[in-house]
């Protein structure tokens, strides 16, 4: 059996030399493509400032405070209350705009509303008062912000 003996070509210095030029303009091409549609679309722009950069997460909270002793007994006539709570965490002062029902079957009736204002970071706690008015009543009672989608909700008994 004969064996043939193979020679790889060897690549001169005027080869690699060629390679390395047309590699850098491929690259070169590519950069400039990228700088332009950069320079020239905000929206790219602002693709690239998303995509590279960290952004904290924006949500805010919405709780019911000692959500372990809510009034589950609310006798007809008798005032209970609860608290609940509002945290911001918008990355900027935020407005909160709340409403408290109480329902009862299909009618509801609006509790008490107000307004928040909360610096980045700040959370405050609101009482609210609600009075059952006839007994034998199974309500709902449902704190939401207004706008936004958060609610929380517990039932009692009159």
């Amino acid at each position: 059996m004969a064996y043939v003996k193979r020679e790889t070509p060897v690549l001169g210095w005027a080869d690699k030399k060629r390679r390395v030029v047309a590699a850098s303009i491929v690259v070169a091409f590519v950069f400039s493509t990228v700088a332009i549609a950069y320079m020239a679309s905000p929206a790219v722009r602002q693709s690239f400032v998303l995509a590279t950069s960290m952004h904290p997460e924006q949500y805010s909270e919405l709780y019911l405070d000692n959500a372990t002793h809510l009034p589950t007994s609310a006798p007809a006539g008798k005032p209970r209350s609860f608290s609940f709570r509002v945290v911001n965490h918008e990355g900027l002062t935020a407005t909160y705009h709340y409403e408290v029902n109480m329902t009862v079957g299909q009618k509801a009736t609006t509790v008490t509303s107000g307004v928040l204002v909360l610096a980045d970071g700040q959370g405050k706690s609101t009482t609210v008062i609600f009075t059952v008015p006839t007994a034998g009543l199974s309500p709902t009672v449902q704190v939401r912000l207004v706008g936004r989608p958060q609610t929380v909700q517990f039932r009692t008994q009159s």
